[in-house]
């Protein structure tokens, strides 16, 4: 702890200070206090411990016009900081509104080209759908139409085979030859309406199967899960 000795008025006083440095302040003070004292004696008549009264009030006066102007400063920096303050909760939440609004904007705009895939997907779906149900149902009268002839053949194959029976009988050559081309021709005939009815089955299986594909693409375009159609 630091000691200083200052002297105001002829008198010395020794003061005790945590202030590193603060000598120099100290005696400034000091003598400013003593010219204070001065200057009020030399304009009143009073005994010294008036003097020193009225010192004394004079520096608790300024002290407290000091402190309430250190008050009123420190009240318009709170209002100025309220009202900053506010100022910036008002723009924050304009550029919250705007930003909102940009998001909700963009969002329904994001929302209206989603829907607009889903109805194109689902236009699409319809009329492949439709086209696929036509080609199924062509098939399917085509594989008929074969039956049909291939049941008829059959048929005749079994009056001519009765008919050649007859034939050897009669042990007549001719007809038994053209009994085996008929055969010939009819083995060929039905093979090649076999394969013809295999391929078809396989394409009905392809079709049906892409069919399958196309609902479940579709199905994962909606909200649930599912579309009616």
């Amino acid at each position: 702890m630091e000691k200083i000795t200052i002297s105001i008025c002829g008198r010395n006083f020794t003061l005790r200070t945590d202030e590193p440095g603060s000598g120099e302040r100290i005696r400034n003070l000091a003598a400013s206090l003593e010219r204070q004292i001065n200057e009020v004696a030399s304009k009143i008549n009073k005994p010294e411990a008036d003097v020193l009264t009225l010192v004394a009030f004079d520096i608790f006066d300024n002290a407290d016009k000091i402190n309430r102007a250190h008050e009123q400063t420190e009240k318009e920096l709170r209002e100025k900081l309220s009202s900053l303050s506010a100022e910036v909760s008002k723009k924050r939440d304009e550029m919250l509104r705007e930003e909102m609004a940009s998001v909700e904007s963009e969002l329904e705009s994001m929302a209206a080209g989603v829907e607009a895939v889903r109805v194109n997907e689902r236009n699409e779906y319809i009329e492949y759908e439709h086209n696929l149900v036509e080609q199924m149902e062509h098939k399917d009268k085509e594989l008929k139409e074969l039956r049909v002839l291939y049941d008829s053949a059959v048929k005749e194959m079994e009056s001519i085979s009765s008919n050649s029976a007859s034939a050897e009988a009669e042990n007549d050559s001719s007809l038994q030859e053209s009994l085996r081309n008929y055969e010939r021709s009819f083995d060929e005939f039905s093979k090649m309406k076999e394969r013809e009815i295999a391929r078809l089955q396989e394409d009905n299986i392809k079709l049906k199967a892409e069919n399958d594909e196309l609902k479940q693409r579709l199905a994962a375009l909606s909200d649930d899960g599912q579309i009616i159609l």
